[in-house]
């Protein structure tokens, strides 16, 4: 067990949009954990230009040390804004992790009342919720008093953190506004101590959450298809209060439910896995065993094990015992029950782009260019498409008239093996259509929007024509009017979107393979001053680019940023130069997502600002550079082509 951990504090007042006191500490990624860790590993040794990489390669799974990590105490503070910093981060627990949630939290609120003065304890009644707070600042000022001050902490209520680790946004908060909460510091011939606190709460600062838990996906089977179910997975986050065996079994415990944002794709733990003692944990591997009702399951219970070995930091072997019986139940090859590992396996996939209205790869060295992608026929006039991985479907948006209407068109069932492709136009148009988005699984379809309705497309084959649905939003609201810009997990069967300016993530519903319509859906607030295209970083994550925030200091102006889709952590990118897109408007984007394995590939992202298609590096962006001999288009020789447009990658 470590000592007392103390916060990095700065000196109050200076302002800023990072830690208390205005000077922005860079995140720490919860080490070796699931999909997340791999999104924030910036300067793995890579060059910063050689590759189009934003990361490094994902980062191995390995386990954190097993030991209890200690919150702050009051001893040590040095002024009264660094004691409420400390007491903002003591609230880690008071969401009521562990085994007897009511004794957490109990315990929690001793830890935060030893901050207080006897009578500011006694007024201090805080309940039951353990609400997050995004700080902005933390100033304080002299009081009236000698040996008082007044510490304001400004920032706004992302949400309530509950038991299961879920962060639940507020139904009724005001994201606009700026909250300030109060503190009345006071030293007396002694230490400093808190005479008065917010009386209705407890609040943890937002990086005090990223200080003191880990970002933990979990996974459950989604419904809604009949085969090869796939695993959807969910955040949590998990105190670093508890042992490696705690953070197991209270894993097992969240496994009964899911989020509200995945329930409608997601079911929980089988009720099968009926848990009969305390799992037996090492670093690599974890045994639970299992009651008589399990007898005769094997099958159910080797997918509840992979299931259980995905939801875990680090990911050990699963064993599963029957009254302490080995029946061969392990959770061997489990990569394969989650659709990202594949998504995210190869480590520089292909580039495409769009070059004087073609839809081309990036890199025409090989001689390789796609079939789908001949240059000639209905391949013309093209602002946006898409090429699903096995290059045998693509999308193009045409717009031959740049006064009139963009026509969304499919390939013809046989395009991939004639020259030019054959397209169809599907009957989608619109005054500007977003760049189709290939889903592979549940079904294989494009989704793409007009503006007014998003539009599923089910592309001809040789028995069927081409399929066109409307895409129902979820009951009592309409939040697909607007869309802008989309992106879908690879699991399928959640969407990120930007609808009116607004980033949201919604799950996709379906059943037997046939989507009906968007579930449940959250709002992901960013820093941006305006919300134009978003990609998949992660599992868990989101990339989103726009414009800079108008109210941003030159030094610290962005327009592109990474963001849990609970809205609790965000980063400009490219990490290592905050200020790279400064200048950028960004349009449009793709992303390829980093593995949640824990190897191979990095994430990569490109976009398109003021009309140039540019890579994410690791240090900073630069324009996309094509690669290999082009095509001309006058007899006489090459000529200078336009610049590269909406880079994107195959779905």
């Amino acid at each position: 067990m470590t000592g007392p951990r103390k916060p990095r504090l700065t000196s109050p007042g200076s302002g800023g949009n990072g830690r208390p006191g205005g000077r922005t500490r860079d995140r720490r990624t919860a080490a070796a954990t699931v999909a997340l860790v791999a999104l924030l590993l910036g300067g793995c040794g890579l060059p910063g230009r050689t590759e189009p990489r934003y990361l490094g390669p994902a980062a191995t799974a390995n386990a954190t040390p097993d030991r209890v990590e200690q919150p702050p105490t009051r001893e040590g503070a040095a002024t009264a804004s660094d004691l409420v910093t400390r007491f903002l981060a003591s609230s880690v627990g008071g969401n009521g992790a562990g085994a007897d949630p009511e004794e957490a939290r109990t315990e929690t609120q001793k830890r935060m009342r030893t901050f207080l003065t006897q009578s500011g304890s006694t007024r201090w009644l805080p309940g039951q919720k353990l609400q997050v707070v995004k700080v902005a600042r933390i100033s304080e000022e002299l009081g009236k008093e000698a040996g008082t001050w007044t510490v304001s902490v400004e920032g706004q209520l992302i949400g309530t953190l509950d038991e299961r680790g879920v962060l639940n946004q507020e139904p009724t908060q005001d994201r606009g506004q700026p909250s300030v909460w109060n503190f009345k510091v006071v030293s007396v011939g002694g230490p400093l101590m808190i005479e008065d606190a917010p009386k209705d709460t407890m609040l943890l600062s937002d990086w005090a959450l990223d200080e003191w838990y880990l970002q933990q996906p979990i996974y459950f089977w989604e419904t809604g298809v009949d085969s090869r179910k796939k695993l959807v997975p969910d955040l949590r986050y998990m105190s670093k209060l508890l042992l490696r065996a705690q953070r197991v079994a209270q894993v097992l415990s969240w496994l009964a439910r899911p989020s509200d944002l995945v329930q409608p794709v997601a079911e929980g733990l089988a009720a099968d896995v009926d848990i009969k003692d305390i799992p037996v944990v090492t670093r690599d591997a974890v045994t639970i065993n299992l009651g008589f009702k399990a007898i005769g399951k094997e099958d159910e219970l080797r997918r509840a094990a992979n299931q259980i070995r995905w939801s875990l930091e680090a990911h050990p072997r699963v064993t599963l015992t029957i009254e302490n019986k080995e029946r061969g139940i392990h959770s061997d090859g489990f990569e394969g029950d989650n659709a990202a590992v594949e998504a995210g396996a190869e480590i520089s996939p292909e580039r495409f782009c769009i070059v004087d209205g073609v839809a081309r790869p990036v890199d025409l060295s090989s001689g390789s260019t796609p079939t789908i992608f001949a240059q000639g026929g209905d391949n013309t006039w093209v602002v946006s498409a898409a090429i699903n991985r096995s290059k045998t479907h693509a999308a193009l948006v045409r717009q031959p008239d740049p006064r009139g209407k963009q026509t969304l068109y499919v390939s013809a069932a046989d395009a991939a093996t004639t020259n030019p492709s054959k397209y169809l136009p599907v009957g989608v148009s619109g005054a500007k259509l977003t760049r189709p988005v290939w889903i592979e699984r549940p079904a294989q379809l494009f989704l793409v929007s007009d503006g007014m309705a998003l539009w599923a497309v089910t592309p001809p084959t040789a028995s069927a024509p081409a399929r066109v649905e409307k895409v129902s939003g979820p009951q009592g609201d309409a939040p697909t009017s607007g869309i802008s810009s989309l992106a879908v997990a690879p699991d399928g069967r959640r969407i990120a979107f930007i609808s009116n300016g607004a980033v949201n993530v919604a799950s996709l519903l379906f059943d037997n393979g046939k989507l009906t319509g968007l579930g449940t859906y959250r709002k992901v607030y960013t820093s941006l001053g305006e919300n134009r295209a978003v990609g998949w970083l992660t599992e868990t994550s989101l990339a989103v680019g726009g414009t800079r925030n108008p109210a941003a200091l030159a030094g610290d102006a962005y327009s592109l940023v990474s963001i849990t889709v609970d809205s609790t952590a965000e980063k400009p990118l490219p990490e290592r130069d905050r200020n790279a897109t400064a200048q950028s408007v960004i349009t449009q984007m793709s992303v390829r997502i980093a593995s949640p394995s824990g190897q191979q590939g990095g994430v990569l992202i490109m976009f398109e600002s003021n009309g140039v298609a540019h890579n994410v590096y690791s240090q900073d962006i630069g324009p996309l550079q094509l690669i290999g001999p082009q095509p001309s288009a006058s007899p006489t020789g090459p000529q200078q082509l336009p610049p590269a447009k909406a880079p994107f990658y195959a779905d």
